[in-house]
């Protein structure tokens, strides 16, 4: 029993012991608790502390952005939130400058912590709110404030025992979680210190740099790491006065704002220092404010006003240097300012006319007027008129007034120029008398002023000129300028104006239309006292009628009444004056064109010399429009024009002008409603190949186109060495053939046309030669192209006719029979008005049937005018007289036209009777014109026989008359009529007869 009891005891202490150590470590516990949490409640009132006062600096930053852009609502709303998410915030209210509450929000004030005030400044003198903030520490007392020894000796020895569990337990239980919380608050405390935009400096009372913000280090390029420092590290020496002055201005005011300009960073900052609460001690915290911009702006804004001033200054200079006299009115028409010119003008000072009306200038009938323009003035628009001002005597003057509308001294006003227009007037009235001399003057008047501006213009001028009056002044009279005179002219006329003060002469002026008029032109120069120059003036008689009267003659003189081409006078001078500048410039081409029209004698010999006049019109005129505008075209005889050309190397291509030329005037053309058509030959020679005078080249070129028209007409040649022979033979066989009839050097020879059956004489061709002393013999093939071409083919032709009558009587007188014989007639001469009649006279004076008198034509004369020609053929058929056809197959006759004409024989040309036997296409056109002949009842004669050959095969074919060599060469007279009397055949019938 007893040993139970004892273990009853035991057990019971040991729970005891066990109870007191659960009880100790309870209340250890609980102490220890206790203890963190005042710890912690302690370390919580530091924090609180120091973030009250970070939160006022964070805030009054935010507020202060907003109040410099006055965004109100954003700060209402800024301020709001802030509330909301601080809790521990009983109140906040926001005051203006002058006190009034502009925003007070309250919240119950919790229970059980000490209450913080603050009360802030935000903005500068001009621009200020005030923030009362009042905020609630919750600071929490420890539930076990007292310790006594007993109870610390026994946590002591608890400690001991259970020190490391205890530790372990109140380390995981209290201090890492208030360990963390702590690093959080400094955390978010330290991000919105470093995130501020605005430099943020915390010194000690001392000026010891103890903390910065990033926006610090940016704004003054500080390292990331930088030991601890005074402020006056940032200054110079003698600034250091400056700085401590500062602080002390701050310990002292508590806060205190500076301008501060960094002359070595370029940096304008302004500081706002305060005194702050931190751990229980007092720091100073500087908020620096980049101004940099804000101070170079104001440094350009009092620029800006300085020279806004300088301007005023010199535009006041102006207004009262103006020519005319300005002033300013409101709207009531009250005088606010004006100048000292117009101060003169009126005859007032300023001071008499303060604020005075300016109904008061003018005469009470004037006053409407005035009123009215005012008004309009005040609309806005620009007002210019004139009336009459009343000087301080009460004399009147006109004045000039121009208004309109400006801003002046913050309100809407009337500025005015005032112009006195005295001497405007009475020039005006002069002028006008002037003007009403000069209108009534037959001679254009024209005045300028010093610069050459027209100033005035009378009725003569605007007639002559074409110009209005409105449509010249104010300007130069540099749109008179005509093409006819070079600069250089007009330089020497203004230069004689101005050495000697007048000029006068003969100038041609362009009117409205741009024609050119001459003028009797005299200029004189006005100068006043001083010599300067103040007007011109310009008087011009018109000299169009002696001009026209001078172009005229000129035209009479130089130009074809005709066709108003240049004559042969002018051709030349114009030529001269080509080669006296192609003398002096080596790549300068001349070409001169020899144009003659191809029959034109036919045209006034069939339509009359009317028609002939309209078809050398119309031909000048495409011989006009085919040249250039610089080259001259002349008519140098009735139907021959000569064109000049004057150009460069290359430029022109002279076939390619001619072949022009000879297509424009080949054009049919209408003339009294017939429609004719013209040809022309062109001869062309040039400079200086085929002469270095005019007289050569027109020579050389005529040459050239009578070549052209040897040869054929409507074609161009060009003159060259061999023409020039040709040229100076041909002179020498016209001048000689001249008195070849006179000389009687002119003979007839004939040669038989044979029957090719019998070998009996039938007939006979008189063939023209000519013997000259000096020539010799004379071949037709030279001696009938000059005659064509000299004329003398006509009196030569009559002189064949007459001396073939004369043979055919005489022979007849002798023989008693009538022998035919045939004679060759020109073109020229078979087309020529009175042919017909001419040779029947010659045949009825010598007494002789007209069928014995054979007129032989060519196929190209019949073809170059088919009408005339037809007409011409008919009544010498009708009158009896046979016409033979010669030299057929060497022009263009077909056979159509030949059965058309009225011809009783065809000869046949030699070059197809040359080779008859031996080419087949010669052969075959014989046998043809044999079976035509014979259906159209022709005679046919083949020409050129000189080999039996060629005779045989003819007979064969059907010829029946043959005329060649073979039979007899041609012979004189004499030896001929010997022949025909002989009666003899010319060839050995019988050798033909055994070659059949």
């Amino acid at each position: 029993m007893i040993e139970e009891a004892q273990q009853q005891n035991k057990q019971n202490a040991y729970r005891n012991v066990a109870l007191i150590v659960a009880i100790v470590f309870v209340v250890l516990v609980v102490a220890s608790s206790l203890m963190v949490v005042g710890g912690k409640r302690r370390f919580e009132n530091q924090m609180a502390t120091q973030s009250f006062a970070t939160e006022q600096l964070l805030l009054k930053h935010q507020l202060l952005e907003l109040l410099l852009r006055y965004d109100f609502v954003q700060m209402r709303t800024t301020l709001e939130s802030f509330f909301d998410r601080h809790d521990d915030y009983v109140s906040i209210q926001l005051q203006g400058a002058n006190g009034e509450t502009l925003l007070s929000v309250v919240r119950p004030s919790a229970k059980g912590g000490e209450l913080r005030r603050a009360r802030l400044q935000i903005g500068d003198a001009r621009n200020h709110l005030i923030l009362n903030l009042e905020k609630i520490d919750r600071v929490v007392t420890p539930l076990w404030p007292y310790s006594g020894w007993a109870t610390v000796v026994v946590l002591v020895m608890i400690g001991v025992v259970l020190g490391r569990l205890t530790w372990l337990l109140i380390k995981r239980i209290g201090l890492d979680p208030l360990y963390s919380e702590i690093v959080r608050e400094q955390r978010y405390y330290r991000s919105l210190f470093d995130l501020a935009q605005e430099a943020i400096f915390i010194l000690s009372p001392q000026g010891e740099l103890l903390r910065l913000n990033r926006a610090a280090r940016r704004l003054f390029h500080l390292p990331e790491t930088m030991p601890s420092s005074n402020l006056r590290q940032f200054h110079s020496s003698q600034n250091w006065l400056k700085v401590d002055a500062f602080i002390d201005k701050i310990r002292q005011r508590g806060r205190y704002r500076e301008k501060v300009f960094l002359a070595p960073l370029d940096l304008c900052v302004e500081i706002l220092g305060s005194q702050i609460m931190m751990e229980e001690e007092t720091l100073i915290q500087l908020l620096v404010l980049d101004v940099t911009k804000q101070h170079y702006a104001q440094i350009q804004l009092h620029r800006l006003q300085g020279e806004l001033e300088r301007h005023l200054n010199e535009y006041r200079t102006l207004f009262d240097y103006s020519v005319d006299g300005l002033t300013v009115r409101n709207q009531k028409g009250e005088l606010l300012l004006c100048n000292k010119p117009y101060e003169t003008i009126v005859g007032r000072s300023f001071e008499e006319l303060n604020h005075g009306h300016f109904l008061r200038m003018c005469s009470d009938e004037d006053q409407e007027l005035l009123l009215r323009n005012y008004q309009r003035a005040l609309r806005g628009e620009n007002v210019l008129f004139e009336f009459s001002y009343y000087r301080k005597d009460g004399q009147p003057f006109p004045v000039e007034i121009r208004s309109s509308l400006i801003e002046f001294r913050g309100e809407t006003c009337v500025l005015s120029a005032v112009r006195d227009i005295s001497e405007r007037r009475d020039r005006d009235q002069r002028l006008r008398e002037l003007s009403a001399v000069l209108d009534h003057s037959n001679d254009a008047v024209m005045i300028m002023d010093d610069q050459g501006q027209i100033l005035a213009v009378n009725k003569t001028f605007c007639i002559v000129s074409g110009y209005r009056e409105e449509d010249v002044l104010g300007k130069t009279p540099d749109f008179l300028k005509s093409e006819i005179h070079n600069e250089k002219f007009y330089v020497q006329l203004f230069t004689q104006l101005h050495l000697e003060g007048c000029w006068q002469g003969e100038v041609w002026i362009r009117d409205r239309e741009g024609l050119s008029l001459p003028q009797w032109l005299q200029v004189s120069k006005v100068e006043n006292t001083e010599d300067q120059t103040l007007r011109y003036v310009a008087v011009g008689a018109d000299l169009s009628e002696e001009k026209d009267w001078e172009e005229k003659m000129l035209q009479l003189a130089q130009t074809d009444p005709l066709t108003g081409a240049a004559n042969r006078v002018l051709f030349r001078d114009r030529l001269q004056q080509a080669i006296m500048r192609a003398r002096n410039r080596s790549n300068v081409n001349i070409q001169i064109y020899s144009v003659d029209l191809d029959h034109f004698k036919r045209i006034n010999d069939s339509l009359g010399h009317v028609a002939g006049d309209r078809m050398l019109i119309e031909v000048a005129s495409r011989i006009k429009q085919t040249v250039r505008g610089q080259d001259t075209f002349s008519r140098m005889s009735s139907d021959e024009f000569a064109v000049l050309v004057t150009c460069l190397d290359g430029e022109v291509d002279a076939s390619r002008v001619a072949k022009q030329l000879l297509d424009a005037i080949s054009v049919p053309m209408e003339i009294d409603g017939a429609q004719l058509q013209v040809t022309a030959s062109i001869g062309i020679a040039l400079y200086p190949e085929d002469g270095c005078d005019d007289l050569t080249l027109m020579a050389n070129a005529d040459n050239a186109m009578h070549q052209a028209k040897r040869e054929g007409r409507n074609r161009v040649c060009y003159f060259s060495n061999d023409l020039a022979v040709k040229a100076q033979e041909f002179l020498l066989i016209e001048s000689q053939l001249r008195y070849a009839l006179q000389n009687e050097e002119l003979l007839l020879y004939f040669q038989p046309q044979v029957d090719l059956a019998t070998g009996t004489i039938v007939a006979a061709e008189a063939l023209l030669r000519w013997r000259n002393d000096a020539l010799g013999w004379v071949s037709p093939d030279r001696m009938i192209p000059v005659a064509e071409e000299s004329g003398l083919i006509l009196p030569i032709g009559v002189w064949i006719i007459e001396q073939g009558c004369r043979v055919i009587h005489e022979y007849h007188q002798r023989s008693g029979r009538w022998f035919p014989v045939a004679v060759n007639v020109s073109a020229r001469q078979f087309l020529e008005v009175g042919f017909v009649d001419m040779v029947e006279e010659i045949v009825q004076r010598h007494d002789i049937p007209p069928e014995v008198l054979e007129l032989e034509l060519t196929e190209s004369l019949m073809l170059d005018d088919v009408d005339k020609a037809l007409a011409t053929m008919k009544e010498l058929d009708r009158r009896g007289f046979k016409l033979a056809l010669d030299d057929f197959g060497t022009g263009y006759t077909s056979l159509a036209y030949l059965k058309s004409f009225p011809v009783d024989k065809i000869k046949l040309d030699r070059t197809f009777v040359t080779d008859v036997h031996r080419d087949i296409n010669d052969a075959a056109l014989a046998e043809a014109l044999v079976s035509f002949t014979r259906v159209m009842n022709m005679s046919l004669v083949a020409e050129g026989i000189e080999e039996f050959i060629q005779l045989n095969c003819l007979n064969q074919m059907g010829f029946r008359f043959g005329q060649g060599f073979l039979f007899s060469k041609p012979l004189p007279e004499q030896d001929f009529i010997a022949l025909l009397e002989d009666n003899r055949p010319l060839f050995d019938v019988e050798k033909l007869s055994g070659m059949e």
